[in-house]
Formats: structure tokens, C-alpha cells, sequence
């Protein structure tokens, strides 16, 4: 007896949406991938009570949906770490990330006197180039050996443009700014106060008072800090390591910042390489200043100046620096 048509049709409907309903289930390995990149950045992300979360991760699910590769999964987390507060926590494909150090070439520092015995000296980003990080900050502070002793009457430092990287060798390498004393404390999520310290030379970073970590000056301490006048220059591509940096050299005595405010991402990231050789940041702190200062946001200027040419020696913000380092 043959089947009504219509029945026929009907059934083949069921099979038609159930297919299509399978084959936009993720994969397993999808969804692994996604809940452990999500468990890290839950379990760690310094400002997890300002957002809900699950609401956000079941938004980013919707991204899921035909996913079976990790990559697939991309989206979705890009999704998540679009919409935290911070702006700073990040997620390089693999692809780009085995390709950083050439994206981003390395820069060494350089340094010149200006007129009137200043001393000018430009930190720039150093990300990646781990292997070359005591080079660098050896660069940075042969610069500052190279003119303190020519009777300077003050120095300064050109952080514009400096979007970040690894802060040990900048904050190295400017040691005679500071001494042997604190210069910085970052709050840890689930860990607590992290200090950074100079002690000899030697740039260590503490927790509870037990040391976590040496960064060596490559001329070991007994330096008294340069009480001279600092001129620090910045401008709005200023973030992350070069902020900290910043924040560093803005409760240090005589010293005065000229030009725009920064970008405001003065935190702290971890970072870590996930199974498929993307690379997962996740903002865990938020840094305390020298004095127990917070610092959550765009750091201001002393000195409004807003010209951003930072290529010549007679720029605006060059002039308005050298007013109040000669100005008595």
C-alpha cells in the first residue's frame, strides 16, 4: 500500500532538521578547549566580580555552534575578552604569535645631551626578544653611564610610543633613577601584594618577603639615586609595561610628565601558551605605586602638550621639558 505523499514529505523534514541539528553540535575537543581557556580566564581575571560572567560565556557559546577544531573556538573566546573591562587581556593565534619577534622588531634605547646639558634618553617597547632582554636593559643603562658624569642639569626620559612588552629590563636599566629601594607593588588575584624592589643592583620581585624573581643591572648597586630633575615624556600609545614604568617614575622626587595622557592599561598580564600554540594574556593584577597608590587607568600629564612629534630634538614637548629642567 503506498504511503500519502504528504507523510513522506514529512518524514524526510525530521531527518533533514535532525542532521542539520547534529551538525551544528561543537565537537568535544571544541568544548574542551573552550572550557579550559574559560576556567583560566574565570579563575584568574583580576576584575571578575565587575562583569557576569556566565552571561558572557553563554554568549560567546553562541559562536560554538559548528565548531570541531580548536580554531573553530576562536570566536568565541575572542568574544569573551572583547567584552572585559580591562582592554588589556589578549588572544594571539598561533600564527601569530610564532611570528611576534618579527612583527615587532626589537628597538634598543638611545641617548644624546641636548643643549643646556640635558640628558635625553628613549625607552622604547621591548616585547618578545627574550634572550636579548640583559642586552637591553645593559644598552639602556650605558646610555645614562655615558652622560651623567658631563655636569648634566637634568634628565629626560621619552617613554612615547612605548606600548609595552617586559618591564624588568626598562625599570633595569633606569635603576639610577631609583636606588636600592621599592618602586612598585602589584596586587595579584588569590595571591596578594607582589613588590618589586631594588636591592645591589638587582631588581627583584617579592611576595610575603620571599624573592620570586632576580632581574641583574649589569653594574651591581652601592649607587645613590640621581636627585636631578626628570622630564618624563608620554603620549596615548604608552601602555601596559610602559605605564608601569611610568608609574615608577611618577612618585620619584622632581619629576614632572609632559605631553597626552596614556592609554590607561596599567595591569598586570599573565600570560600562556595553550595546547594548540595560541597564546592566551589574562589581566591578573593592578599595580600600587611606590607610596600605595592605585593605578587603574590613563596616567596625566603635569604639562599638557599636545603635539605628538616625537622624531625631532626641538619638538614642543622637548621645549616645555627643558623650561622646568633649567627653571630653578
Amino acid at each position: 500500500m503506498q504511503q500519502p505523499t504528504h507523510k513522506i514529505l514529512f518524514l524526510s523534514l525530521l531527518l533533514f532538521v535532525g542532521h542539520e541539528l547534529f551538525a551544528q553540535r561543537p565537537s568535544k575537543k571544541a568544548v574542551r578547549y573552550f572550557e579550559k581557556v574559560t576556567a583560566i580566564i574565570q579563575d584568574n581575571y583580576y576584575f571578575i566580580d565587575s562583569i557576569n560572567f556566565s552571561q558572557l560565556k553563554l554568549r560567546a557559546k553562541t559562536f560554538l555552534s559548528n565548531a570541531k577544531s580548536t580554531e573553530d573556538t576562536y570566536p568565541a573566546i575572542d568574544t569573551i575578552l572583547y567584552n572585559l573591562h580591562d582592554k588589556h587581556s589578549f588572544f594571539l593565534k598561533p600564527s601569530v604569535f610564532n611570528k611576534l619577534e618579527s612583527l615587532v622588531p626589537l628597538k634598543y634605547p638611545t641617548g644624546y645631551t641636548l643643549t643646556d646639558n640635558i640628558g635625553y634618553i628613549k625607552v622604547p617597547a621591548i616585547l618578545g626578544h627574550n634572550n636579548l632582554a640583559q642586552a637591553w636593559a645593559d644598552s639602556l643603562r650605558n646610555i645614562y653611564d655615558k652622560f651623567e658624569s658631563e655636569n648634566l642639569k637634568g634628565w629626560i626620559i621619552d617613554l612615547r610610543g612605548n606600548f609595552g612588552g617586559s618591564m624588568h629590563p626598562m625599570l633595569t636599566g633606569l635603576y639610577p633613577f631609583f636606588g636600592d629601594t621599592v618602586i612598585a607593588t602589584v596586587t595579584i588575584r588569590n595571591e596578594g601584594k607582589h613588590q618589586y624592589q631594588f636591592q645591589n643592583g638587582y631588581l627583584i620581585e617579592t611576595l610575603s618577603n620571599k624573592p620570586l624573581f632576580y632581574f641583574q643591572s649589569y653594574k651591581k648597586g652601592d649607587h645613590l639615586p640621581d636627585r636631578r630633575k626628570v622630564a618624563v615624556l608620554i603620549d596615548d600609545k604608552v601602555a601596559s609595561s610602559g605605564e608601569i614604568t611610568a608609574i615608577a617614575l611618577i612618585e620619584r622626587p622632581n619629576t614632572k610628565f609632559f605631553g597626552i595622557q596614556t592609554a590607561g592599561i596599567p595591569t598586570a598580564v599573565r600570560n600562556r601558551t595553550l595546547s594548540d600554540g595560541a597564546f592566551l594574556g589574562v589581566v591578573v593584577g593592578a599595580f600600587l605605586g611606590k607610596e600605595g597608590k592605585g593605578y587603574h587607568s590613563a596616567l596625566k600629564p603635569s604639562v599638557y602638550v599636545a603635539q605628538r612629534n616625537d622624531n625631532s630634538k626641538s619638538d614642543e614637548t622637548i621645549t616645555k621639558a627643558i623650561e622646568y629642567l633649567l627653571n630653578k
